[in-house]
């Protein structure tokens, strides 16, 4: 895969909302160390998510989420979010 053109694949899953998935350059959002970004060919990751999750395509910043508590997990050039984990119930 080269570098210079590999994608992302974004997957925002909230158990209120219907998913969405789209073809991404980065994402960026902040954990309890700070900000960090997730570019083409990262390696395996999985984190909690607070604050934010910004979506860029190219350099412009396509979509802007305010998170309070979510999971990012990367995989295989694949970034799934979970979001809406505060708000579910256990029975």
């Amino acid at each position: 895969m080269n570098p210079n053109t590999a994608k992302l694949q974004l997957t925002i899953i909230h158990p209120d909302e219907e998913s969405f998935t789209r073809e991404v350059d980065v994402v960026s959002s902040s954990n309890l160390e700070g900000p960090f970004d997730v570019w083409p060919l990262h390696t395996n990751f999985i984190s909690i998510i607070k604050d934010y999750l910004w979506v860029y395509q190219g350099k412009e910043k396509i979509m802007e989420i305010k998170v309070d508590t979510g999971i990012l997990r990367v995989t295989s050039n694949r970034v799934e979010v979970f979001l809406g984990i505060d708000t579910l119930n256990p029975k």
